[in-house]
C-alpha cells in the first residue's frame, strides 16, 4: 500500500534569517519615518535584504500605504523575501484596484 507523500511547506531556501517581531516593529518604525511610498519601499527592501519575513508581516506592513500602487511596490519587493511563499496569495485581499490585482496575480504565477 502506497502513502502519499505529505506535501512539505514551502520554505524560501533563501531565507537566512526570520524577522521577529521586534525586527517586524523596527521595520515599520523606519518605514513611517519616510515622506513618500516609494522611500517607504526603498526602506523596506534594504530591511528585506537582511531577514525574511512572513505573510502576515508583509501584510501588517502594507497597511501604511494608502493606495494600491504604493502596495502593490511592497508586495513586489517583499516577495523574494518572504518564507512563507505559499500564503503569500493571501495578500491579494489587500489590493482594490483590478490594475495592481491582475498585476498581482501575474507576478505570484511565476
Amino acid at each position: 500500500e502506497q502513502v502519499a507523500p505529505v506535501k512539505p511547506i514551502m520554505v524560501n531556501s533563501d531565507c537566512k534569517q526570520m524577522a521577529t517581531e521586534e525586527d517586524f516593529l523596527k521595520s515599520r518604525k523606519k518605514m513611517t519615518a519616510e515622506d513618500t511610498d516609494d522611500e517607504m519601499v526603498t526602506v523596506a527592501k534594504k530591511l528585506f535584504k537582511q531577514k525574511c519575513y512572513s505573510t502576515e508581516q508583509i501584510k501588517n506592513l502594507s497597511v501604511l500605504f494608502l493606495k494600491d500602487e504604493g502596495k502593490y511596490k511592497l508586495f513586489d519587493a517583499a516577495y523574494p523575501y518572504v518564507y512563507d511563499t505559499q500564503n503569500f496569495k493571501i495578500l491579494e485581499t489587500q489590493l482594490t484596484d483590478q490594475y495592481y490585482i491582475s498585476r498581482f496575480k501575474a507576478m505570484i504565477r511565476n
